[in-house]
């Protein structure tokens, strides 16, 4: 794991108040996630050139991209985005200066990209707009990361290297469907970056 990633500014401390039944195992999710993401955010600074400010959106959005599972899956990215617009998470209170922010990221996990078309996008300035863009690019990567859900990839090394951003992983258990999902996922990125992603992965026997 490269230095930018041990150095990263950690997420949210656990909260003290009860979560909704179910919500545990989408933030334990969202905790693998950001780390994916934040490796994503620093080694992609070149493509991007972002502030820390943004850095911060992304580890959040990350963090809790997936907690309107508690609704089912069906619209479950919309779920999430109103519910970091109006605090509904306890224990993890977004800042205001930046919740549409966070919000917006979050509901670009999935689905459709980010269009100006849609009411809430086409309301930030221009600069706004393409940091958003960038962010759910990084974020669908790394929520392919996890897939299943499983904790399969244990690390993530990301350089861009010529035309490509390469990722690097490491797994215990194997990750065929993590990386078939980054092969889906992918198509946001290469369209904000006009760049491709490839990948390659090692496993680490489990004795």
């Amino acid at each position: 794991m490269t230095k930018a990633t041990q150095q990263q500014r950690e997420a949210p401390a656990q909260p003290q108040t009860a979560l909704p039944a179910g919500m545990d195992a989408s933030l334990e999710h969202g905790r693998r996630v950001a780390r994916f993401a934040q490796e994503l955010f620093q080694a992609t600074g070149s493509l991007h050139g972002l502030d820390d400010m943004w850095g911060e959106v992304l580890t959040w959005a990350a963090r809790l991209h997936d907690v309107g599972w508690i609704g089912g899956q069906r619209r479950h990215h919309r779920r999430s985005a109103a519910m970091i617009r109006e605090d509904a998470v306890p224990g993890y209170h977004v800042p205001d200066a930046i919740r549409e922010e966070v919000a917006l990221v979050a509901r670009y996990h999935r689905r459709r990209a980010p269009s100006r078309r849609q009411k809430r996008f086409r309301a930030l300035d221009p600069g706004a707009q393409r940091a958003v863009c960038c962010l759910a690019a990084l974020l669908r990567l790394a929520d392919a990361l996890d897939y299943s859900h499983s904790g399969a990839v244990q690390q993530l090394e990301a350089r861009v290297e010529n035309t490509a951003l390469v990722l690097s992983v490491v797994s215990p258990l194997g990750c065929y469907e993590e990386l078939e999902r980054v092969r889906k996922k992918a198509a946001l990125f290469r369209r904000v970056f006009g760049m491709e992603v490839t990948w390659q992965c090692r496993e680490l026997s489990r004795a």
